[in-house]
């Protein structure tokens, strides 16, 4: 790592001025070395804002952005914020304006950015000072240790893709060290008192209560409430001997537990919050449905509580018809694998248990709870082997790369029904269910749909078909399937390498020159 005092000469607005001008044009022209961008100390100042949002807009390189001390005030702050929550700079994760002039007012307002850009992670505070910085982050807002010992500037050499000591970087590739002190920036949890149990929960539903009793909309507060009442329940859950027995009552449960088995009837009104669009790194700026992670976090509850085999739970759950509503968001949101998996666990538990109306509704008309798609031109939705049969067959006709995101799902869940469909609690009633309809026997039948599906990922490499030729970066294969199928080669031009000769190409790229932290 490079270091010098900076030089404090009679030139200095003039070199900020032309730093300025240099990186505003890598923005605009998208340079591969603009990924870090440097422009901390550089005499910014509100009217700066409007050149540099601009260059901004259309940029997809960028990555870390650093505009600390400098004299951006609220004016300049809620110019950048709104650029940035309309999608400008989509692939940024690190944003530092520390050492600027905001008041506690555009501290509150990063909370409507996060909302919008909730992979962004926005440090302000001082630079010099007692006072902690604060991270706006996925996670809530969290204190941020600002190392006060070091009495010479660094020139941060950012923006010319040699930045290796960003804090950025320094989080991926560590070279040891791991046990010293975290580099300026980097978000700690501060060390608090730990609370009794009982208290916990009773604090983290009160706070889901709260949340839900507003019109609508949702909150980082709601999300962070259940993700943390999960992460309770499962530990819980680890320290009990699994499954329960029969006679299980709620008067068992420990505390977590318990209060989660007494809020059932919360979760269908959690499910009912629709978040806001947000703009994904890949959506080029479009607003896209987002799923929310507090639904996320209902469909992880759900498969925590039926999967600890307890008959009391089991009931409590199906009374909520959560399933259902989560199997319906999964077909609405055909690109989201977390709500895949996480649903995928439900099922999984539900067809192991004894209490059938978990998983029986999902075999009717509107899947048992009067789920229907009006955006789709339907008074209501299939049967859930219905669904499945559709896209399933769709996909087997399809080459691997241009079926649908929600392919692996279908398939993974309808090799769980045939499975408990044959052996198991369920098969009686399941396997009825399934033989009577016409669509799914079809989907299921011998050399069908269902079984060539299957087939290609018995022995196969993960990630699709493998490249006819040898990949390279000045001249990509003609196409990607056997025999000259032209059809396997991606739709957007872009090229499928395996995991093996990813690793190859990073074999052979010039190492980085890390300095270890310390």
């Amino acid at each position: 790592m490079q270091r010098k005092k900076k030089k404090k000469t009679g030139g200095f607005k003039a070199q900020a001025e032309r730093r300025f001008e240099t990186v505003v044009e890598k923005l605009k022209s998208r340079d591969a070395d603009g990924l870090w961008v440097s422009l901390d100390n550089c005499d910014l100042h509100d009217s700066s804002m409007a050149t540099l949002t601009d260059a901004l807009a259309s940029n997809t390189t960028v990555t870390s952005l650093d505009l600390s001390h400098n004299s951006i005030t609220s004016e300049g702050a809620k110019a950048l914020f709104g650029a940035l929550g309309a999608g400008a700079a989509s692939d940024l994760i690190e944003l530092d304006i520390r050492g600027n002039p905001f008041t506690s007012d555009d501290h509150k307002s990063l909370a409507h950015l996060w909302s919008a850009r909730k992979q962004l992670t926005v440090l302000v505070g001082a630079l010099k000072s007692a006072v902690p910085a604060v991270s706006v982050s996925p996670f809530a807002l969290q204190a941020n240790s600002i190392a006060d010992d070091e009495e010479e500037e660094e020139e941060h050499i950012c923006s010319n893709g040699k930045g290796y000591n960003s804090p950025l970087i320094m989080q991926f590739f560590q070279m040891g060290n791991d046990d010293e002190a975290k580099p300026n920036g980097v978000a700690v949890e501060p060390e608090e008192p730990e609370e009794e149990p009982e208290l916990v929960a009773e604090r983290l539903w009160g706070q889901v209560e709260q949340e839900l009793e507003k019109d609508s909309g949702t909150s980082y507060v709601l999300s962070d409430a259940l993700r943390e009442i999960c992460s309770a329940i499962q530990v819980e859950m680890a320290g009990l001997q699994l499954p329960m027995l029969d006679s299980t009552c709620a008067d068992d449960f420990k505390p977590h537990t318990t209060h989660a088995f007494r809020r059932l009837h919360l979760l269908p009104a959690v499910l009912d919050r629709v978040p806001r669009p947000v703009v994904w790194p890949s959506s080029n700026g479009i607003p896209q449905a987002a799923v929310g992670s507090h639904r996320l976090a209902v469909a992880e509850m759900g498969a925590l509580l039926v999967g600890a085999g307890a008959v009391v739970l089991d009931e409590a759950v199906a009374g909520t018809g959560i399933t259902p509503r989560l199997v319906h968001l999964c077909f609405a949101h055909p690109a989201n694998n977390a709500l895949h998996a996480v649903t995928l666990k439900l099922l999984r538990a539900a067809l192991s248990s004894k209490i059938s109306d978990l998983w029986r509704p999902l075999l009717e008309l509107e899947m048992g709870a009067g789920v229907s798609d009006c955006a789709a031109g339907q008074s209501a939705v299939p049967p859930l082997q219905r669904q499945l049969a559709a896209v399933g067959i769709a996909a087997a006709d399809m080459p691997q790369g241009r079926r649908l995101p929600l392919s692996g799902f279908v398939v993974a869940v309808a090799a769980l029904l045939q499975a408990h469909s044959r052996d198991g609690l369920a098969s009686g009633i399941l396997q009825e269910r399934l033989e009577g309809d016409e669509e799914w026997r079809d989907f299921t039948e011998e050399g069908g749909a269902l079984q060539r599906l299957l087939q290609e990922q018995e022995g196969g490499d993960l990630g699709g078909p493998r490249p006819r030729a040898e990949p390279t970066l000045d001249a990509p294969p003609a196409c990607y399937g056997e025999d000259g199928e032209e059809a396997a080669a991606l739709p957007n031009g872009s090229y499928m390498f395996n995991c093996r000769e990813l690793m190859g190409m990073f074999r052979h790229m010039p190492q980085l020159s890390v300095t270890p932290r310390g």
